[in-house]
């Protein structure tokens, strides 16, 4: 037979809550010594005690545990099914917990690499992303106008497909030479995601760029807007470059912790690099 200590250093637990358990009637002692007062216990009781921690685990008090082992073991079966979706739950839940956290991680770092470039003019940056677009309804709308509306109804979207939203958002538009800010007209709403859904609806476009991007970075600015895409275009002029038929804007709010945010943003202009 196991002494209290033994038994208390193979189940990971202390002599304190052996006794405790035994003074409850959950897990008394298989021999006492009646010299002694020692207790002993047997090797079957080790399960028996990872039992009651388990069903500890799952919030039950100790008075519920006792009267839980009490009932033939045939009538458990059902608290060990509920058990096991309550673990599998949990499970979903904490893998959610994970990509939330890779995907703040991975956020944070790009706003941080954009803080880095703004103000430095264009450059080439190497994209391995996957997105979904959704199309913007009627006439699209630009960049003169607040686009919440285009922004929720994608969340609402991803959220539909079990996909948390990522904190930055973007927009496609025609590339081309525009004189006034009011000509751009955004097409499309963007969103990054860590994960691809198993079942796509038909309005939302998968995309998963993993090519060369000409971009430029600044903190978002209707005035300067403009400027910075003509200083877009003029780098691939000056360096030959030929440019997709298609632009974006991603951006990344910047005080998204404070009650007061959406003030200060910082942005991306870009188009995918296609030869020179």
């Amino acid at each position: 037979m196991l002494s209290i200590g033994t038994m208390a250093a193979l189940c990971g637990t202390s002599v304190q809550t052996l006794r405790l358990y035994d003074k409850k009637g959950l897990l008394p002692a298989a021999r006492i010594d009646p010299d002694s007062g020692y207790r002993y216990y047997t090797n079957g009781q080790i399960f028996l005690f990872q039992t009651i921690r388990l069903l500890q685990r799952t919030g039950m008090s100790l008075a519920e545990i006792r009267e839980t082992l009490q009932k033939d073991p045939v009538d458990l079966r059902s608290l060990w099914d509920s058990q096991e979706k309550a673990i599998l739950q949990k499970q979903q839940e904490l893998h959610e917990m994970e990509i939330m956290v890779h995907q703040q991680q991975k956020q944070l770092e790009e706003a941080s690499l954009m803080q880095q470039h703004a103000g430095k003019g264009p450059y080439i940056k190497r994209v391995s992303a996957t997105l979904l677009s959704l199309p913007i309804e009627k006439e699209g709308i630009p960049p003169k106008v607040e686009p919440n509306d285009a922004v929720s109804l994608l969340d609402q979207r991803l959220l539909s497909l079990h996909i948390i939203p990522a904190l930055s958002y973007g927009f496609l538009f025609p590339r081309k030479g525009y004189k006034d800010l009011s000509e751009i007209i955004y097409s499309h709403t963007i969103k990054k995601i860590e994960s691809i859904p198993q079942s796509i609806p038909e309005d939302l476009t998968l995309i998963k760029a993993e090519e060369n991007f000409l971009a430029i970075d600044f903190i978002w600015s209707r005035e300067n807007y403009l400027s910075y895409y003509h200083s877009l275009l003029d780098a691939a002029r000056k360096q030959h470059l030929k440019l997709a038929s298609v632009a974006y804007e991603i951006s990344y709010p910047l005080d998204f912790y404070k009650v007061e945010s959406g003030k200060r943003f910082i942005a991306e202009l870009g188009t995918r690099i296609v030869g020179k």
